[in-house]
Formats: structure tokens, sequence, C-alpha cells
């Protein structure tokens, strides 16, 4: 199975993020893979619950690929520390 080249569609500005685990993930961690990048909250109950279940089909199918990665990011870092998130 070989996946076809795609020429990249934009480029991540430098971040620095904490990760549920606490560990710092930052843009290079992103050089040479193809990401999926969402923003939620751990206290929405709306599209959050099924932007979680599209993203864990997307996941379960891409999950033993070296070079995907799906970084959710939370829009409310003030409820959501890193043991909420985890």
């Amino acid at each position: 199975f070989s996946h076809p080249k795609i020429p990249p569609i934009g480029q991540v500005a430098p971040f620095r993020f904490t990760n549920q685990n606490g560990a710092l993930v930052t843009d290079k961690d992103l050089a040479g893979k193809v990401a999926a990048v969402d923003f939620f909250f751990t206290t929405c109950k709306g599209i959050c619950p099924r932007l979680h279940k599209n993203l864990r089909m997307v996941y379960e199918a891409l999950q033993n690929e070296k070079d995907f990665l799906i970084l959710s990011h939370t829009s409310d870092p003030q409820t959501d520390s890193v043991g909420r998130l985890k």
C-alpha cells in the first residue's frame, strides 16, 4: 500500500503546548507528518462528543501510520488542566 505524495496545503506556525501527560508538544513534532487538528473543550455538550466519535474512527483507521498525528487543542485552558484532559 503506497501513499501518493500530496503537496502541503499550509504551514504550521511555531507553537508549544502541554499534552494530557504533561509533556511538551511543539511544531517540531509535526515535521514531515500529516496531522488532523481540532479544537474542543471538556465541558462541551454539543458538537464535541460527535467530533470525538468521528476522530476516533479516523484514529482507528490510521493509528499504525507512523507519519500521522491527531492533535486536539482545548479552547478552554483555564478549565482543561492536564489532569482533566487525561
